[in-house]
């Protein structure tokens, strides 16, 4: 019977984790401050006092937590790991390490995955467990199983809810059998010429709202920056605005792109706004919590070197 050691946060982590012990398996957990909250710590401790819990800043503090604890033969799993796992970390371990990946590689490899699907239009997940080597989730894929998103699943939130439920039921039938060495892996290469690799997105740069968008773009774009995330923003009145829980209208169309981005009516809580083949639905509630006015005629307008940022990668 082989240990477990977790690589970094979050629910998805922390539901596994309580699983594994629960089944009787030594589990060790090595995150970071991104997600050393106090409510996660509490959880740990909770559970289980004495298993292992370290918060490593660097690759190298994770490979030392490693030697020191003797977890060299463990079974390895990240599951939203924020280091790079690099040689060091490779030569500090007598295994493989494996990662948990929320799209069927090689599409989607990279970070901010949902967001990025959200503005690609896809609804495909899948439940993928690969090995890690030096590049970005270009490993050996040992588990794949596809799945659609229900119509429900809009923003990342949605995604990441439905994707988190789905992938425990997945892996807490084989994690068990892979602890217990009676689950065979059998590697298959990716094939890198249908492959897509995604930069992580900064919502506060990336998410400026082009209102030339025609309204399908448009609508994915603020999608794709709403929860968890702050939301696109754009501005009216020179206030900034972020944008959350949008509708659209196709049939209120036919706008020139001189009217992109203006408030036309108003109605109830329903804010309505000319675009790019129709018309975008905002709360008057939400958009107004944020200290601006809205009145009719006003327009939304995003400056130029706002979107000119936009499209920049940024490296956290």
């Amino acid at each position: 019977m082989r240990n477990l050691v977790l690589y970094g946060g979050g629910p998805l982590l922390m539901a596994i984790r309580e699983f594994v012990v629960n089944c009787g398996f030594d589990v060790t957990t090595i995150t970071s401050k991104r997600y050393n909250q106090s409510v996660e710590k509490n959880c740990l401790t909770e559970l289980d006092q004495d298993r292992k819990y370290f918060v490593a800043e660097s690759i190298s503090e994770v490979c030392e937590i490693v030697k020191k604890y003797g977890l060299e033969e463990s079974f390895h799993l990240s599951l939203g790991a924020p280091w790079l796992f690099n040689q060091e970390f490779f030569e500090s371990i007598e295994s493989k390490i494996y990662n948990i990946h929320g799209t069927g590689l090689p599409r989607f490899r990279g970070a901010a995955s949902f967001s990025w699907q959200i503005l690609s239009g896809s609804r495909i997940g899948s439940c993928t467990m690969h090995e890690i080597d030096s590049g970005i989730d270009t490993g050996d894929i040992v588990y794949d199983e596809l799945f659609v998103y229900p119509k429900f699943c809009i923003t990342p939130s949605d995604f990441m809810e439905f994707y988190h439920k789905k992938v425990f039921k997945t892996f807490s039938k084989i994690i068990p059998d892979i602890l217990n060495s009676s689950f065979e892996f059998i590697p298959k290469a990716q094939s890198n010429y249908v492959s897509s690799s995604w930069p992580r997105l900064i919502t506060d740069k990336n998410g400026a709202i082009n209102w030339d968008y025609n309204i399908n773009e448009l609508v994915r774009f603020i999608r794709a920056f709403d929860s968890p995330y702050p939301g696109a923003f754009s501005q009216l009145n020179k206030t900034t605005v972020r944008f959350k829980d949008v509708d659209f209208d196709l049939s209120l169309a036919g706008f020139h792109s001189f009217q992109f981005g203006q408030i036309y009516n108003i109605h109830s809580d329903i804010v309505f706004v000319a675009v790019n083949g129709g018309t975008l639905l905002l709360s008057k509630r939400q958009v107004e919590s944020q200290g601006v006015k809205i009145k009719l005629g006003d327009r939304f307008s995003t400056p130029i070197d706002l979107l000119t940022v936009s499209k920049q990668r940024f490296r956290v």
